[in-house]
């Protein structure tokens, strides 16, 4: 039986004298565009739904925006810098690698409330400064400024050295503030998650804080670094967050 869809334009006789026929070739002659103008509408709406997936997983694992300011813009420093790592996206990627590898220590669950994170600003500094980062608080909650030194472009490897400086920065804006000796242990702790680099601990001072303490402490009691920063949110006094018995084992350990 043959297909209305096969009825050529020309068989005009047909048609007239079959008005059945003639309705099947009206709609086979204009179906095709109407068929073809719903696929399309179909597959605007399907990329509609993966655009509106891709923005939302986007902005659930990078709740944050990221502006980068190049101070040093007119110099071979600043330029290089740019070229680097501004004009290709690599600081945000570095960023946000770094963000999660920190919250996957810091907060394994939901019971551990996040620092609260809007913006953060990466600037390249104007003065060739000897700090390699600073991390300087906003007036407005959730935004943080860091502030990059020039020594990591001169270092033999500038991508792997921006990397680790990012990281330390990232971890310093997630870790909650607190006692300093206690900040700093953690974010030296966190920035070797990243860098993988041998813990090498020489300070045996009677606070005890150091990374080399926290990772003898993590590995005894899985978890203690997140609650140690879920403590500094709630703002414990300093001697709370010290086991004392841990620490005293840790130093017998270096002595071992």
């Amino acid at each position: 039986m043959d297909s209305p869809l096969l009825i050529h334009p020309s068989t005009t006789i047909e048609i007239q004298e079959n008005p059945e026929i003639a309705a099947i070739a009206t709609q086979s002659d204009t179906s095709p565009p109407f068929l073809v103008g719903q696929i399309l509408i179909r597959i605007a709406v399907v990329f509609a739904i993966a655009s509106a997936c891709i923005v939302a997983n986007h902005a659930t694992s990078n709740s944050f925006e990221i502006s980068v300011i190049n101070a040093s813009a007119n110099t071979p420093m600043g330029h290089r810098f740019h070229i680097m790592f501004v004009s290709n996206g690599k600081i945000s990627q570095i960023l946000y690698s770094s963000n999660k590898i920190i919250e996957q220590v810091l907060y394994p669950t939901g019971s551990f409330p996040k620092k609260p994170i809007n913006h953060i600003t990466i600037q390249l500094s104007g003065q060739n400064s000897t700090d390699m980062v600073t991390v300087r608080t906003s007036l407005k909650p959730g935004e943080f400024s860091v502030v990059l030194g020039h020594g990591f472009l001169s270092s033999a490897n500038p991508a792997i050295a921006l990397q680790t400086v990012l990281h330390r920065a990232m971890a310093r804006v997630r870790v909650w503030d607190g006692p300093e000796e206690v900040v700093n242990a953690m974010v030296e702790y966190l920035g070797m998650q990243e860098a993988s680099k041998t813990f090498v601990d020489a300070r045996l001072d009677d606070s005890c804080w150091s990374p080399g303490f926290l990772r003898y402490c993590e590995n005894r009691e899985n978890g203690i670094v997140a609650r140690l920063n879920r403590q500094l949110r709630d703002r414990y006094a300093g001697l709370s967050l010290l086991n004392r018995s841990m620490c005293v084992a840790y130093k017998a350990s270096l002595t071992t």
